[in-house]
């Protein structure tokens, strides 16, 4: 079965339990009922990605065309939006990577989580050239839009790597 079949089962919701591995549901290596409500958007785009800012000015990161792994309903993304969509109410993990190039040290990049268009503490940061590693947990509603916004003193950067993960915990 190709990855993109199976991904549309998993994520279906359709399959409550699956045992994977062993001969039986006695020894199995995993259920899919265990597994955690899960995805990961990633830019995959060839090269680096630039985008234009006003200093001082939050603006939508928009990095990422792909989403690699999605496993159950209660999360989906929205590439055109560039958000990740929340179809259940619970506590929830964000994680992720973006690897900045600026040329010019002096630059401050700061990246905000932004939950339905509003911004919450922000995640990480950097001044130059590197990567803004963010990870945070907290408690989202069904409906709830998530969406990474960057400030800087820079009129623009450049995205060389990216990737963000949203797991219910």
């Amino acid at each position: 079965m190709a990855d993109r079949q199976l991904q549309a089962i998993l994520s279906s919701g359709e399959i409550t339990s699956m045992n994977i591995g062993g001969t039986d549901s006695g020894d199995a290596v995993a259920k899919i009922s265990d597994i955690t409500p899960s995805i990961c958007v990633v830019g995959t785009t060839s090269g680096i990605t630039s985008q234009s800012l006003v200093a001082g000015v939050p603006e939508k990161l928009t990095f990422f065309d792909t989403s690699t792994i999605t496993i159950g309903p209660a999360i989906s993304s929205s590439i055109a939006n560039q958000q990740i969509n929340l179809s259940e109410t619970g506590i929830y993990s964000v994680s992720g990577t973006i690897s900045i190039k600026d040329g010019n040290q002096s630059q401050v990049h700061k990246v905000t989580l932004y939950v339905n268009s509003n911004p919450t503490p922000f995640m990480g940061s950097i001044q130059g050239d590197g990567n803004i590693v963010f990870i945070g947990a907290g408690s989202y509603s069904q409906g709830d839009d998530l969406e990474l916004y960057i400030e800087s003193t820079s009129n623009s950067i450049e995205i060389i790597l990216s990737s963000m993960t949203v797991e219910k915990i």
